[in-house]
């Protein structure tokens, strides 16, 4: 799959300096990129929201994507507690 990181994962993931996280978050990217289906990911889940929106759990934190077609566009990153309110 393509793999396409957004300026708001960006902003959000600035906030973190844990290098074990940044490495997790690295290992799926890999993931994300060599998978044919997302279901092979471990820890992702659909959101039932509109669109094609999906999370992975990464210990307390989320990492927010959308699919579209062949196409991942990593959207946002942060702690359980305030990652649903702004996503998506």
């Amino acid at each position: 799959m393509k793999l396409q990181i957004e300026n708001s994962f960006v902003k959000d993931i600035r906030k973190y300096k844990d290098k074990k996280l940044w490495k997790r978050i690295e290992d799926i990217f890999i993931q994300i990129e060599e998978t044919e289906s997302l279901s092979k990911i471990p820890n992702v889940k659909a959101l039932k929201v509109n669109g094609h929106f999906y999370r992975v759990r990464i210990r307390d934190y989320r990492l927010g994507f959308e699919l579209i077609d062949n196409c991942v566009r990593i959207l946002a990153f942060g702690h359980r507690n305030d990652f649903y309110r702004g996503f998506p």
